[in-house]
């Protein structure tokens, strides 16, 4: 079930976080896990850092997947002509 999955990320995501922060560490939180947006979210509330030290990728990534997708579906040869 996917909110017991999200659950499972949510307490490996704060057994990480907390000690690295404790650890002195004053660098940039990358998240680079799905659902990016929720883990993002929750490593900057977890983290107490600015917003600015937390970023978030992986929607891109997504976005460029399922472009490749409907290409293949419809038969558009180039990605990039395709706007999803």
């Amino acid at each position: 079930n996917q909110i017991q999955q999200l659950v499972l990320r949510l307490k490996i995501l704060s057994s990480i976080v907390k000690p690295v922060v404790e650890s002195g560490f004053d660098g940039i939180f990358l998240v680079a896990a799905n659902p990016v947006d929720i883990l993002t979210y929750a490593t900057w509330k977890f983290s107490g850092f600015p917003k600015e030290k937390v970023i978030g990728s992986g929607t891109s990534l997504d976005t460029a997947r399922l472009r490749v997708a409907m290409t293949e579906m419809t038969g558009i040869k180039d990605p990039r002509s395709m706007h999803a």
